[in-house]
């Protein structure tokens, strides 16, 4: 069954800026990991479809309704989506082109390659940042550790969907109404400027997990840069 909600305010700012950013690599969170060639390659490939179809809201769609106003929607009975290993040769000739651009409209919003040379498997994850932050690409590489490992996966439980839902109807509550004042009133609402924290030079250690235990052999060897929210 197709689920719609609408976009979060979080979400909606970027949107916003995608809109007028289309074509190009804008809010993508782009990472790859060299691998232990030992690993078992079809197990891996499990691991990670079973990771990813745990968590539908990874397979976020966004569409615009009949107003023209952007809706998402998750419909995981028509989202056929596999996996496979890609036999390559120059991993460095390769990172050239695994960035691309995400179309905001109807397009899923990750991509996913494993792939493999002589030397080593390389898992490259690229999220959108509108349905991803760095505490989920955390929980994934997680969650696909522990199905390599043949350990359950939780099911997500609470959706964006299920957030944005919740958050469009407090936004209609005499609460929200009465906290708004009281903002006007102990605010002045005015433009200020915020000074974004620099990107990490390195990802989050990943040593506590036995598929990257190996930092020679887990290691992220490429990270474009993002724009955080």
């Amino acid at each position: 069954m197709k689920l719609s909600a609408p976009l979060s305010k979080s979400q909606f700012g970027i949107y916003v800026e995608c809109v007028g950013h289309q074509g190009e690599a804008y809010y993508n969170l782009p990472y790859i990991y060299v691998l232990d060639p030992s690993l078992d390659g079809e197990r891996l490939l499990e691991a990670i479809e079973k990771a990813f179809k745990a968590h539908p809201t990874l397979f976020t769609r966004i569409e615009l309704n009949e107003d023209g106003e952007p809706l998402q929607t998750i419909d995981m009975d028509n989202e056929p989506w596999s996996l496979a290993i890609e036999n390559i040769q120059d991993i460095e000739a390769e990172k050239a082109n695994l960035v691309v651009p995400f179309n905001i409209y109807g397009d899923r919003l990750f991509h996913v390659s494993l792939l493999r040379d002589q030397n080593h498997y390389y898992l490259f994850l690229d999220y959108h940042h509108i349905i991803v932050d760095g505490t989920s690409m955390q929980i994934m590489l997680q969650d696909i550790d522990k199905a390599y490992r043949g350990e359950e996966i939780l099911p997500e439980e609470l959706t964006l969907m299920d957030v944005a839902n919740d958050e469009a109807s407090r936004r209609e509550t005499p609460a929200f109404d009465e906290a708004k004042k009281w903002y006007a009133a102990n605010f002045d609402c005015g433009d200020t400027f915020t000074q974004f924290t620099p990107d990490l030079e390195e990802t989050p250690s990943l040593s506590s997990l036995p598929i990257w235990k190996n930092r020679s052999t887990a290691r992220t060897i490429y990270s474009a840069p993002c724009l955080l929210t």
